[in-house]
């Protein structure tokens, strides 16, 4: 299961909880949020969806803020002039399969 929510539902108390139920979710995050970067993972898109997503990043990423440690992966991306953030669990999805939740 993946619980899919509007940003304004993050929190990394509700991210380990999920986890912690065997779950899996996907979150829209706000841009302040303060993180290190633990690795970069490969952007997987298709050709026709390159012309529309620019500035694709999909990173594994700890938060300064989580109290929990865990790490988790954001993806970034670009259409037209709006910036979008994406954080997940899901190890098993490409990048483009996230973009598309």
């Amino acid at each position: 299961m993946t619980y899919i929510a509007d940003r304004g539902y993050l929190s990394f108390q509700l991210c380990a909880d999920i986890c912690h139920a065997q779950a899996h979710f996907l979150f829209p995050t706000k841009t302040n949020l303060c993180f290190t970067v633990v690795e970069p993972w490969p952007v997987v898109l298709p050709a026709a969806a390159q012309r529309l997503f620019q500035a694709v990043t999909d990173e594994w990423s700890r938060y300064d803020n989580d109290p929990h440690g865990a790490l988790y992966r954001w993806v970034r991306l670009v259409i037209g002039q709006e910036t979008y953030f994406l954080l997940t669990d899901r190890q098993d999805l490409t990048t483009f399969q996230i973009i598309l939740f």
